[in-house]
């Protein structure tokens, strides 16, 4: 008997170490509910050997160069988003002129549909990028920002005029004018990261932002303005900035080189302003939009790529809708639509659906060492129309 059990134990041992099971693949199991409508892993698809298990979610799934965005717990995979295009939408002040001014009223009604009627507000720089990992399944992706620091944009109430007067603070805090975009979006606008992806193109060829509280106007272009220096910081912290020019003139006026040294030089001011860095500047909207003379594509992006500094992106002033893909024109002379209060009602009626849109698309991948169910879809900062997928992975 001892003759025969050392005999076998060898064997016994090789087929344990060469068991499906000590080879077993890892898996990818899909979350979702079983006919009882409990939380299940109810479909599952064995990842090949040598095989990355994002990319082949990516091809399972028919995800073309869909976005990775890598988090702690979770790999978010988005594809373009389908279905439609992207609104882009351009303001440039409030007011009641019945062009590039929209009455607060009107302004504040559309930051209210946002929310209400499935938007996602999404960064310019993400947009410019063809990065849609943050805008969740099922929701239509929408860009804002407004030109020029105008009136109206980031305004502050004050003891007399509002240009010259004084500010009014409570201890030491200015109140904003609850009729300016800042105010009417704090209060209405969705937030991504303690963010509000709205962005406050900034050109200098007057006062930015009209006010300078009781300060001496230096002129053109506007430096040294403690207001300026104040507004601009809260602005990078709590919105995003992008550059809109020096001088706001034609790109096509002043030829590359010149057009260049402008952008160059409205962004070394902001940067001042912002003491030192403004962390949010990765894009611009040209002066007046793209106009004949300057180039699209490949050449309009050689401008950017010699810049002492990159740019994510380029926003026209066409009136027309942005692609998700950015085609034919690239991420440099992306499509915006004006809105003022001679065509509100357009914008109104798209962000109430009428007109058919993008709609994004997206999955979670969660990992795990053995098979059981995820943690709850808010602690993993997930939508509840995201399609999740646990990676059960073999030790």
């Amino acid at each position: 008997m001892q003759h025969l059990l050392a005999s076998v134990f060898p064997i016994l041992v090789f087929s344990f170490l060469v068991s499906p099971f000590s080879l077993a693949a890892d898996v990818l199991w899909r979350y979702g509910t079983d006919r009882y409508g409990r939380e299940s892993l109810i479909e599952s698809v064995e990842l090949p050997p040598e095989e990355e298990a994002v990319s082949f979610l990516s091809r399972h799934l028919g995800y073309e160069n869909p976005r990775i965005k890598v988090l702690a717990e979770t790999t978010i995979l988005a594809a373009t988003p389908t279905g439609g295009e992207v609104p882009v939408f351009g303001f440039h002040k409030l007011g009641m002129e019945p062009r590039f001014a929209l009455e607060p009223k009107r302004f504040r009604t559309l930051i209210r549909l946002i929310q209400s009627k499935g938007w996602y507000l999404m960064s310019d720089t993400d947009f410019a990028q063809g990065d849609f990992t943050s805008v969740p399944s099922g929701k239509k992706p929408l860009v804002m920002g407004s030109d020029d620091a105008s009136s109206g944009t980031a305004i502050y109430l004050t003891r007399g005029p509002s240009r010259t007067g004084r500010v009014r603070r409570i201890f030491g805090t200015p109140r904003w004018d609850p009729n300016c975009m800042v105010a009417i979006l704090e209060r209405f606008a969705p937030r991504e990261n303690n963010r509000i992806n709205f962005t406050f193109y900034i050109s200098f060829d007057a006062i930015p932002f009209r006010q300078l509280d009781g300060a001496k106007n230096p002129g053109f272009p506007y430096p040294n303005i403690p207001l300026v220096r104040e507004k601009i910081t809260y602005l990078d912290a709590h919105f995003r900035l992008g550059i809109h020019s020096l001088s706001h003139q034609k790109a096509a006026d002043m030829g590359q080189e010149a057009f260049s040294q402008d952008v160059l030089a409205a962004w070394n001011l902001m940067n001042h302003y912002a003491g030192g860095r403004a962390e949010t500047v990765q894009t611009m909207a040209y002066p007046y939009g793209i106009v004949d003379g300057v180039p699209d594509g490949e050449e309009l992006a050689s401008w950017f790529e010699e810049l002492e500094r990159p740019l994510a992106g380029g926003f026209d002033f066409d009136d027309q809708w942005a692609s998700p893909n950015h085609q034919p024109r690239g991420p440099y002379a992306i499509s915006r639509l004006g809105v003022d209060n001679s065509n509100w009602e357009r914008a109104r009626k798209i962000l109430e659906g009428k007109v058919p849109t993008a709609v994004a698309q997206r999955t979670i991948l969660w990992t795990t060492t053995r098979k059981r169910l995820p943690p709850s879809r808010k602690s993993l900062g997930i939508h509840r129309n995201d399609d999740l997928w646990v990676l059960v992975k073999e030790d």
